[in-house]
């Protein structure tokens, strides 16, 4: 009776073993999919130097796939962003990736960098180049705060409302010039917050207390700049936007 046992015993554990190899065997990865959409030829060149390496998956065990090493790899590229990863039984490990795009460069007074339209750093350069063509992105300019390759921008308020005004525009590259941020009054005396906003076509703007009332005076640069001004304004038209109190915001013209 116990040989029995003991046979009835072995006999489990190893058909449990035969069970489980046979699993491991059968959920072993045959196919690294990434599916992916770009804006720029080096970005995709980029994503797919990185499948080469996601294809090293082949052949292990899908229960062994780390799946947010695999995000973490990737994202180590600023330009490449994963909006999944999934691990397909019995045998797939299926990617999907994007590219952030350049929208506009700040420049710290040694540096050029590009940025995404909600702040994300890019890349740091020596010249106002962007990935696409090699031609400039309208650039803010003045007394920015750090930025860091790879991560949000700070969350600075009168910085935030720079690259507001910078999304105002509805064609950056071609109608926008520069925004620049000025903290402090000449001389250093007393706080300043201005952002100045120069166009493409040569008309400009200066926002006061831009870190006050943002959304109001940014609304209304845009207003002022699309259904407003016309003609010589266009060109040569000069205005300040301020808060007149109690939320209200208001323009004049310092031409």
């Amino acid at each position: 009776m116990k040989h029995k046992r003991l046979a009835v015993a072995i006999t489990s554990v190893l058909f449990a073993a035969v069970v489980l190899l046979s699993g491991w065997v059968v959920c072993t990865v045959s196919k690294v999919t990434v599916k992916y959409t770009w804006l720029t030829v080096k970005t995709e060149e980029e994503i797919k130097s990185q499948k080469q390496k996601l294809d090293s998956l082949i052949g292990t065990s899908m229960f062994t796939v780390d799946e947010s090493g695999i995000r973490t790899a990737l994202e180590g590229n600023p330009y490449i962003i994963v909006e999944s990863v999934k691990v397909v039984f019995p045998s797939t490990v299926t990617v999907s990736v994007r590219e952030r795009a350049e929208a506009f460069c700040v420049f710290d007074g040694e540096h050029y960098y590009q940025l995404t339209e909600d702040g994300f750093v890019l890349s740091c350069s020596d010249e106002n180049a962007t990935r696409l063509d090699g031609k400039p992105n309208a650039l803010i300019t003045g007394e920015v705060p750090p930025l860091t390759v790879n991560s949000a921008c700070p969350e600075d308020k009168l910085f935030r409302a720079a690259v507001m005004a910078v999304n105002a525009f509805d064609d950056v590259r071609n109608e926008l010039e520069s925004v620049k941020v000025s903290r402090t009054a000449e001389g250093g005396t007393g706080n300043w917050n201005r952002i100045m906003i120069k166009t493409a076509t040569g008309c400009e703007f200066t926002i006061t207390e831009a870190d006050k009332d943002t959304e109001d005076k940014v609304a209304l640069l845009k207003e002022l700049y699309y259904e407003r001004i016309e003609g010589e304004d266009r060109v040569a038209g000069k205005y300040d936007i301020f808060s007149k109190g109690d939320g209200v915001v208001d323009f004049d013209t310092s031409r």
